[in-house]
């Protein structure tokens, strides 16, 4: 006698979500008098992704991402606000043109710098590739801008200081780098990287000096935007006197000065001509990230 073999699991609960209601059962199709809003969101990207988690307008306030929510939370309260989350129709199309926020997972978010620290900029993967600047005040969209369809979502980004200005880098094989103004609604540049992927971007701490570095999988970019000399960027150079290595991290002072994390275990100091000055060993492993605010410098690294 022949034993019927028994349906994987996962096949039969395909089965009973798919089947039909009995005929017994009337169904009321029309749309239920209710509503959702998000009341709280557990765990974060930072998986993922680096530039995922910043203190916001004081040191009692964090914001972070998840999927495609900007999320504020108050550490003492642990009430969160969100940026999107709104409901959307069962049907409707999955990029809409125009929207108010994010529509697909958030891939990079920075936080302006400054006394307030409410403006945030925030960048998606997926097809429209949109970067959102909000205020963590009224957690709406202050300005907007697509990378398009072929950027293949947004690998890093960085907002100026002085909250006026947003440098963001595409994930296409070009790497296209954008610079937008958030107060004109403009964008000023659109021109290719290189073919090096690069995964961290950091405007300088120095007031008015339009500077900022990106860092990519063998180099450190040098960023000038306002140079009169239309030379808009430059590596940085090691000279003789100091072995090359790669960097994963790189974050500017109060001065203008730039620091980078390297594989060696070496926090790097940039001269202002983005010639390498200094090396200081810090760490036994890679140096994985970098902070420096009010003349101290914090670095984590991968030690023993």
């Amino acid at each position: 006698m022949e034993s019927k073999k028994k349906a994987p699991k996962d096949q039969a609960f395909l089965k009973q979500i798919t089947e039909k209601a009995p005929a017994t059962i009337v169904a009321d199709a029309t749309k239920p008098d209710c509503a959702y809003e998000i009341d709280h969101v557990y765990g974060f990207s930072g998986d993922r992704n680096k530039a995922a988690l910043y203190f916001g307008k004081d040191n009692n306030e964090v914001v972070f991402m998840s999927a495609a929510l900007g999320i504020v939370q108050d550490l003492t309260t642990r009430k969160q606000r969100f940026f999107g989350g709104t409901e959307k129709e069962k049907d409707a199309d999955k990029y809409v043109g125009g929207c108010p926020h994010h529509q697909d997972d958030i891939t990079s978010l920075d936080v302006a710098g400054g006394e307030l620290r409410n403006i945030v900029a925030s960048g998606e993967c997926g097809k429209m590739s949109t970067v959102h600047v909000w205020d963590t005040n009224t957690m709406t969209s202050v300005a907007n801008f697509s990378l398009g369809a072929t950027a293949k979502g947004v690998a890093a980004l960085s907002i100026s200081p002085c909250q006026r200005y947003v440098a963001a880098v595409d994930q296409s094989n070009d790497h296209t780098m954008y610079i937008y103004n958030v107060q004109r609604k403009k964008m000023l540049l659109t021109l290719s990287a290189g073919s090096d992927a690069i995964y961290n971007i950091q405007w300088s701490k120095k007031p008015n000096d339009l500077k900022f570095v990106a860092v990519s999988t063998r180099s450190l970019q040098f960023w000038n935007p306002a140079d009169a000399s239309k030379k808009l960027f430059k590596n940085g150079t090691f000279g003789s006197k100091f072995p090359q290595t790669k960097f994963s991290t790189a974050v500017f002072d109060e001065d203008g000065v730039c620091y980078s994390g390297g594989a060696n275990g070496g926090i790097h100091v940039w001269d202002q001509k983005q010639d390498l000055g200094l090396v200081l060993k810090a760490h036994a492993g890679e140096v994985t990230a970098l902070t420096c605010a009010q003349g101290i410098l914090v670095s984590t690294g991968k030690d023993d």
